[in-house]
């Protein structure tokens, strides 16, 4: 099976200068994105009912070759002040409108015509899809200063700082079951939360920059969010990810003009993630501790 298409993406961005440090942005743009490799493979794994339960059904995931790219048309309306050579104050509204969004789906089937005769039986199969039209709508603050008048020593500390809420929906199309349990037809859309995407999220850096030497101290937080859907078992159906927050350091060190020396660590406060099945105090999922790492690095260009 093949495809090919012809895709025009303008883009129009306007500025103007309200005085000479604060500036007036708009700017559109139309966006694509295609589906990845494995979302394209049609080829279906199946793991068939396991006889020692007696289940009813295996379990079967494919990829789905008639899979869209994901178009957004993307408008953004900034008020910067520049109020320092080296710092500003920002707020951005944007608008996202999407469609295509790409979800993954489940629907019954059976096999019936495998030349293994084990692999012939009922089927839970998940695969991705295309959603229906989708928006993501938000606001974005940022601030930026380091200070001019420190002593030598330390010039070039400061601090950058941004908040970010989203407002994202989509919605998914809903289908008839057919008389074989599997999916029949289009009769309605569904409004739902768009997967991975906080309402609200910021980050704190703190820098140091010098001629020689730059380091960096940086926070990150973001709501729960929504990471995907679960069909089997008496579970509810959404599967969310708790608030996450993670520190990270980098220091970088310019010995000669040609050799530099590295340092990074991550995740120093040893932050816990966890999932859970809607809620958070009744249908736990899972939780995990990312690896608290150090890393010494050097580059030598020649």
């Amino acid at each position: 099976q093949s495809t090919d298409a012809t895709d025009v993406l303008p883009s129009f961005m306007a500025r103007y200068y309200l005085t000479d440090d604060l500036l007036l942005r708009f700017s559109y743009g139309k966006t694509i994105s295609r589906p990845a490799f494995g979302d394209l493979n049609p080829t279906m794994t199946l793991t068939p009912p396991n006889a020692g339960t007696e289940a009813e059904f295996g379990y079967a995931s494919s990829g789905n070759p008639d899979l869209k790219p994901v178009e957004s048309q993307n408008y953004d309306l900034s008020l910067e002040y520049y109020f320092a050579p080296s710092s500003s104050l920002y707020g951005v509204l944007f608008k996202r409108e999407v469609d295509g969004f790409v979800y993954t789906t489940s629907r019954n089937i059976e096999v019936t015509d495998n030349s293994n005769p084990e692999y012939n039986a009922k089927y839970v199969l998940t695969q991705p899809s295309n959603a229906g039209k989708g928006s993501l709508d938000g606001l974005e603050l940022g601030f930026t200063y380091f200070p001019d008048e420190l002593p030598n020593w330390l010039q070039g500390i400061g601090i950058q700082t941004s908040y970010t809420y989203i407002d994202g929906k989509t919605k998914d199309p809903i289908f008839a079951a057919d008389t074989d349990g599997g999916a029949g037809e289009l009769i309605g859309y569904e409004t739902k939360p768009l997967v991975g995407v906080s309402k609200n999220s910021y980050s704190v850096v703190l820098a140091y920059e010098k001629e020689e030497y730059s380091a960096r101290l940086s926070y990150v937080y973001r709501d729960k969010f929504l990471t995907g859907y679960n069909f089997c078992c008496s579970m509810p159906t959404g599967i969310y990810s708790d608030s996450e927050a993670n520190m990270d350091f980098q220091f970088s060190w310019d010995v000669t003009p040609d050799w530099v020396l590295t340092f990074d660590a991550t995740n120093l406060t040893g932050e816990e993630f966890h999932s859970a099945y809607t809620d958070f105090n009744l249908y736990n999922s899972g939780s995990s501790l990312y690896s608290r790492t150090f890393a010494i690095g050097t580059r030598y260009s020649f």
